[in-house]
C-alpha cells in the first residue's frame, strides 16, 4: 500500500500539519482494525475452565503422565476446579521456609503443591496403568464413570 501524503505545510493560525484524505482513511482503517483485534482478544482471554462433568474427583487413584514425577501413582487429596489443578499425595512435593509463629515452631516444611489436571490420568482398577474415562448410566439411571480400556467401573 502506498504511503499517504503528509504535507509539511501548516494551516493558518495552527501548528497542525495538513493531512491528505487518503492519510485520514488509512488512519481510520488502522484504528478500526486495532479495535476489532482488541475486542476479539478480550472475549477469549483469559481462558476460563469449562464446567464439564468431573473426570477426576477427590479420593481417586491417579497416575502422573507428564512432568518431574512421571509414572508416580497417588491419591487425589484436593481438586482446585477454578484453576484446573489437583493435589496428589506424594507428587510435586516442595519445601517452604516457614517463619516461626506462636502456634508453629517454623523451619522447613514439605507439602504437595498442585499440578495441572492434564498431567494426571486415572489408574485402571484392573492393572493400575493410565486409562481414559468414559461415562455411562447404570441400571438405576445414575451417571457413573468407567475405565475405557478395561470397562470396569471407577465409581464404587
Amino acid at each position: 500500500m502506498a504511503r499517504p501524503f503528509v504535507s509539511t505545510q501548516t494551516l493558518p493560525f495552527s501548528s497542525i500539519p495538513m493531512v491528505s484524505q487518503s492519510a485520514l482513511v488509512c488512519l481510520a482503517r488502522s484504528r478500526v482494525n486495532c479495535a476489532a483485534r482488541t475486542r476479539s482478544r478480550s472475549r477469549t482471554w483469559p481462558r476460563r475452565s469449562c464446567k464439564m462433568a468431573a473426570k477426576i474427583k477427590k479420593g481417586d487413584s491417579v497416575v502422573v503422565i507428564a512432568g518431574r514425577d512421571k509414572g508416580t501413582k497417588g491419591e487425589v487429596l484436593k481438586v482446585l476446579v477454578d484453576e484446573d489443578r489437583v493435589v496428589v499425595r506424594g507428587v510435586n512435593v516442595v519445601k517452604k521456609h516457614q517463619k516461626p509463629s506462636q502456634m508453629d515452631p517454623g523451619g522447613l516444611k514439605s507439602f504437595e503443591a498442585p499440578i495441572h489436571v492434564s498431567n494426571v490420568a486415572h489408574a485402571d482398577p484392573r492393572d493400575g496403568k493410565a486409562v481414559r474415562v468414559g461415562f455411562k448410566t447404570d441400571e438405576h439411571g445414575r451417571k457413573t464413570r468407567f475405565a475405557k480400556r478395561s470397562g470396569e467401573s471407577i465409581d464404587v
